[in-house]
């Protein structure tokens, strides 16, 4: 009986064991392997949206904007990982990830040596202040930001300041027009922006060469010429830019099918 009980205890001690070995396996199996770390530049500075590929899977991710990146769920083993970004020279390196670890990179970017285009220097002053030539004399000068017919019908803008999205140092405030309810661009806190129409301003008098016609739509826009910072402006814009002399403005140049008032039914 005694010999029994002895062989009973040892069946179960072995069946308790052996339990515990498929547990400690099957959690370090379940353990995640992965891969992260920092990209940067050759100065130490974090690269954003530098693209991430591992190995033959082409598993793929993208560095945030401090430069980090990380990839889970991994099989164990030896991966090819590759890093590019425009701009940079493409990396390569052979990592292993073992069950259960993180493999931590710090990775370095080398940046292409810049190609040295010719210079063509545009004198601004001599380019149109109110036609569409002077749109495309002081585009080819590389000083503003410039939007022509294709880039703006592109845009497909429902409002004004739809056709300035994503130009430096704009933002929007709702403004209500013979249409309704629009979004208009104003300058950040403390700055000043002026608009001006075929490169002049609109005056509102009778017998004025230039009369401004509130049923404009986005869509009569032609093109369009931003000037973020006062000294941008070209100089014969200045003294509309400027209006008091002190108060030094950025501008905005909407460029219309026609700058003539249209007749409405009102």
């Amino acid at each position: 009986m005694q010999r029994t009980r002895d062989q009973l205890r040892l069946v179960c001690t072995s069946a308790m064991a052996f339990v515990l070995s498929v547990g400690a396996i099957g959690s370090d199996t379940l353990r995640a392997q992965s891969v992260g770390g920092v990209i940067v530049d050759s100065l130490g500075r974090p690269l954003a949206d530098a693209e991430v590929i591992l190995g033959a899977t082409e598993s793929r991710t993208r560095s945030d904007a401090q430069g980090r990146f990380s990839m889970a769920n991994l099989d164990p083993g030896s991966h090819l990982l590759r890093v590019r970004l425009i701009g940079y020279r493409p990396y390569e390196t052979r990592i292993r990830v073992a069950y259960g670890q993180r493999a931590t990179l710090r990775i370095v970017l080398i940046k292409y040596p810049a190609l040295l285009d010719t210079v063509r220097v545009v004198d601004q002053g001599v380019c149109p202040p109110t036609s569409l030539d002077g749109f495309e004399c002081r585009r080819a000068a590389q000083i503003g930001h410039f939007r022509d017919a294709g880039e703006l019908r592109s845009l497909r803008p429902n409002s004004w300041a739809d056709m300035l999205d994503g130009m430096p140092g704009i933002r929007r405030r709702a403004s209500r027009g013979p249409y309704g309810l629009d979004w208009r661009i104003a300058p950040p806190p403390g700055r000043c922006i002026v608009e001006l129409w075929n490169g002049q301003r609109p005056m509102r008098s009778d017998g004025a060469e230039f009369q401004p016609d509130e049923y404009w739509q986005p869509n009569d826009v032609v093109a369009i010429e931003y000037y973020d910072a006062p000294e941008k402006v070209p100089a014969n814009f200045r003294v509309l830019a400027w209006p008091t002399g002190s108060e030094r403005c950025a501008l905005v140049i909407y460029w219309l099918r026609g700058a003539r008032a249209r007749e409405q039914n009102r």
